[in-house]
């Protein structure tokens, strides 16, 4: 996956996110391992009180999917990217258990990008998307193979 090792820490340290610091504001999406929705997190960042997240949920609590869980956010933890979305943490404190992501408010990249592209013109209805540029394609390109 092109992951150095200066990429990955040794000792892998998970931020833990109380469970009163979250409030839940509406559902995104659903995933794999459970449900996501757009949040309010309190204490995360020194210079704001409170910061838009996306936190996805464990639907399944056997101990097998929370390994995986774990393990998901160890390997988040240590890959930190300014191309990647930032990881917080977690809360374990009860269920679901969560993890704690920056908010994107245009969506994922493939979401923006097909927002964006030459398709979404042509299949567009009333108000059209702006189109990406060719040139503005390419940064994007280039910011991912980097």
């Amino acid at each position: 996956f092109g992951i150095t090792n200066n990429q990955l820490k040794a000792d892998t340290f998970v931020q833990h996110i109380k469970r009163h610091n979250i409030v839940l504001k509406r559902e995104l999406g659903e995933g794999a391992f459970g449900k996501v929705f757009l949040a309010e997190c309190y204490n995360l960042c020194p210079e704001q009180d409170k910061i838009l997240v996306a936190v996805k949920t464990l639907k399944d609590a056997s101990d097998n999917a929370r390994k995986d869980f774990h393990r998901e956010a160890e390997l988040l933890t240590n890959l930190q990217h300014e191309h990647i979305v930032k990881f917080y943490g977690v809360c374990i404190e009860g269920d679901p258990l969560i993890m704690v992501f920056e908010y994107m408010k245009h969506g994922d990249l493939n979401k923006f990008l097909r927002a964006h592209g030459p398709d979404a013109i042509l299949m567009a209805e009333g108000n059209r998307p702006a189109e990406l540029t060719q040139s503005q394609m390419l940064h994007i390109a280039q910011q991912i193979a980097a």
